[in-house]
């Protein structure tokens, strides 16, 4: 399964709009994917199970520093629309966080 950088920002801002001591958990195999590589990148913390038929359980807490710098780069609508346009011939799930976050700073 391939990283959806909408996705990441629908779990990001989900995740950054939460109260304290709840956790974020995935209502689909897309968004538990894609919430574990959050984990595994460092943008977000809490855990991630495999299950035994298969599946994947992950519950995100909270955004690292780094997630919620890249929650911040992306919040804004217009600009997202505008990042995603500026990449659209290379694709906006091949480009890095960081690219992401830079792109955002020029425009």
């Amino acid at each position: 399964m391939k990283r959806d950088m909408d996705t990441i920002r629908t779990i990001l801002l989900e995740v950054e709009e939460m109260e304290l001591g709840f956790e974020w958990s995935p209502d689909n195999d897309l968004e538990a994917h894609n919430g574990h590589l959050l984990m595994d990148g460092r943008f977000a913390e809490g855990e991630t199970d495999n299950m035994v038929n298969g599946t994947r359980r992950v519950r995100i807490r909270s955004l690292t520093w780094a997630g919620s710098e890249l929650a911040d780069s992306m919040r804004d609508s217009s600009l997202w629309a505008a990042v995603k346009s500026k990449v659209a011939a290379i694709g906006l799930d091949n480009i890095p966080a960081a690219a992401i976050a830079e792109i955002v700073s020029r425009l």
